[in-house]
């Protein structure tokens, strides 16, 4: 018994030994805590996993987008490189200012101006953190926010925005709103965004929304991550009405989220869908290489992701979890 507590321990200090086993952004070495490590690791079989900042970066990139049917970014692979895309920005193209607007302001992202003057962005979703940062790169820069009012600089120019209400996305909705008024005109303004299947299916009748569900199923075959960027303008009694229906949802004790998913739902419909956005997200240094030796050691692979199927395999297929032409197990799970 001695002696077998004697090898586990042993076994344990190899992976303390082991000079490569180390964070190399940190210098943080590897440190079994545990005996029994080296058994208990011999007898995984699985390995589940989730995707973004297991397998990838968790550091979005704004990589693409299509608007009105224009696509960026698709030559360079990077539309804030994309001349095209520049000139329709600085010549002040109304579908491609529409699209970065709503980029720039329908989020809950905080900007803070730092001692250098710089604006830096708080924001608890890495997608709207590079959003924001992609609108302010296309001259659309949130610069600040003094109560509800949001301050926006474009081309030398401050527009304002009064942010009335924020629809918070859920998972059920799989989208969030903004409900803000334009100070320079008084309109009343719905911004969107979200996955495909909660923007297209309520476009405005006649809009032709096939297009963008190409869109979205070609850059997810590039295993990109997308959301549709949608508004529409709001009259001053429709808003009215609707707001005090909001005010009763939020308050009640009863079914609150059941009754405010179902009051946004009431404003949600007869979009203006403006586009596409593409945002990548890396993979983590080694990852495929890591799991190809798992993988020769006899251990299979589950990964977990909320993104669209076609960008889960693509990442898969890049990342060694799957082999092109191999069979695939999928398990999809729908609602709460």
């Amino acid at each position: 018994m001695v002696s077998l507590d004697l090898v586990k321990s042993l076994y344990a200090k190899f992976i303390d030994w082991d000079s490569e086993m180390i964070d190399y952004e940190t210098g943080i070495p590897s440190h079994a805590t545990n005996t029994a490590i080296s058994e208990d690791l011999g007898q995984v079989e699985y390995i589940m996993t989730d995707k973004t900042g297991t397998l990838t970066e968790n550091r979005m990139i704004f990589r693409r987008c299509c608007i009105n049917g224009v696509f960026y970014g698709n030559e360079s692979g990077d539309a804030l490189k994309d001349d095209k895309l520049l000139n329709a920005v600085a010549g002040s193209s109304l579908d491609v200012i529409q699209f970065v607007t709503v980029m720039a302001i329908c989020n809950i992202v905080i900007p803070i101006k730092s001692k250098t003057g710089a604006i830096l962005y708080k924001a608890q979703s890495q997608d709207e953190d590079a959003l924001v940062n992609a609108a302010a790169q296309l001259h659309m820069v949130y610069a600040n926010k003094n109560a509800n009012i949001l301050e926006i600089r474009f081309n030398g120019s401050i527009i304002k925005y009064e942010l009335l209400e924020i629809l918070e996305f859920t998972s059920d909705r799989k989208r969030m709103s903004v409900v803000v008024k334009d100070c320079q005109n008084g309109k009343i303004l719905l911004l969107s965004k979200g996955a495909d299947g909660a923007i297209l299916p309520y476009a405005y009748d006649g809009q032709q929304t096939r297009t963008f569900i190409e869109v979205v199923e070609q850059y997810a075959q590039l295993g990109l991550r997308t959301l549709c960027l949608a508004w529409r303008e709001l009259k001053e009694d429709e808003y009215q009405e609707w707001s005090l229906m909001f005010k009763e949802a939020s308050s009640t004790l009863v079914d609150r989220e059941w009754r405010i998913a179902e009051v946004c739902q009431r404003l949600e419909h007869e979009f203006e869908v403006l586009g596409v956005t593409a945002i990548e997200d890396c993979l983590q240094d080694g990852v495929p290489e890591t799991i190809e030796t798992l993988r020769k050691a006899g251990i299979n692979f589950w990964m977990l992701t909320g993104d669209k199927q076609n960008t889960a395999i693509e990442i898969a297929l890049s990342c060694n979890f799957i082999s092109p032409g191999r069979s695939i197990g999928r398990t999809s799970f729908h609602g709460s």
